[in-house]
């Protein structure tokens, strides 16, 4: 069974992997979907992790991944302070599995092991694209604030 929780991950993952509101909420309600369908009494983290990994590479190649242009068109994104001009930018220069490894363990806080798992790469793997990630988005937030 999918929670509450688990369906705010996913809109969460999509929306910021994709930097696309109609794309990503397309890409939620069909990984939810999926998720649904596998009648589990208890969803683990790995299960998730591969349902987000496959529809977002599914999604990005339907967009060509384009570079995000600007701040999300939402109404929250608008009206908050919080400014998305460092996530942007990492969007645009992050490789898809730096995007994927960072939005993973320190946006959704997901375990290294569960993110390895779940991704099918050994754990070093995973820790080195959340690492490279890191420093990428840290250097964004850095000439941000300067």
């Amino acid at each position: 069974m999918i929670s509450d929780e688990q369906v705010r991950r996913i809109a969460l993952f999509f929306f910021l992997s994709l930097m696309d509101e109609k794309a990503a909420l397309q890409a939620s309600d069909k990984a939810v979907a999926q998720l649904k369908s596998k009648n589990e009494s208890a969803l683990d983290d790995q299960a998730l992790i591969r349902v987000l990994w496959q529809n977002f590479e599914q999604s990005a190649k339907q967009m060509d991944r384009r570079p995000a242009r600007g701040a999300p068109e939402t109404s929250w994104a608008s009206s908050s302070p919080v400014s998305f001009r460092p996530w942007i930018k990492f969007h645009q220069e992050a490789g898809k599995n730096e995007l994927v490894a960072v939005l993973l363990s320190r946006v959704l806080g997901f375990k290294e092991e569960s993110i390895a798992s779940g991704l099918g790469v050994s754990l070093g793997t995973a820790r080195h694209r959340i690492s490279k990630g890191m420093r990428l988005l840290s250097a964004h937030v850095k000439r941000e604030r300067a």
